[in-house]
């Protein structure tokens, strides 16, 4: 959706071949940016979750403004199984229990995220 903001934001999804015929969905995500639009990111990880539903295996990462404690991770972390993996106060990852996420990392630019991922359950 399109809130309080100049720009449509979105995300882009793949399912990735994790090996003994197991899948991992990936969910590269940015969200509207700027203090005083908390509403509208809302509104758009909103979306992101109901499209995600809940599938196991599943990795969202991107520029979300869900650092820990905000409204934004709340709301992420609130649905399924998503925990946080890390990430700074606007680049995040989160992943579902059954996967080992490690070795996160954010580059000099915010849109460059890494993080290590293992399929465990």
């Amino acid at each position: 959706p399109v809130g309080a903001g100049p720009q449509a934001r979105g995300y882009v999804w793949a399912r990735i071949d994790a090996g003994g015929g197991r899948t991992a969905d990936v969910w590269s995500v940015d969200v509207q940016h700027g203090a005083g639009r908390t509403r509208t990111r809302l509104a758009e990880i909103g979306t992101l979750l109901q499209a995600w539903s809940g599938a196991p295996h599943t990795v969202i990462a991107g520029n979300l403004d869900a650092a820990s404690g905000r409204p934004e991770a709340d709301q992420i972390t609130g649905q399924g199984d998503l925990r946080a993996a890390g990430g700074d106060a606007a680049v995040s990852i989160f992943g579902t229990g059954d996967l080992g996420l490690g070795d996160t990392a954010t580059g000099p630019s915010r849109s460059m995220l890494a993080a290590t991922v293992r399929v465990v359950g």
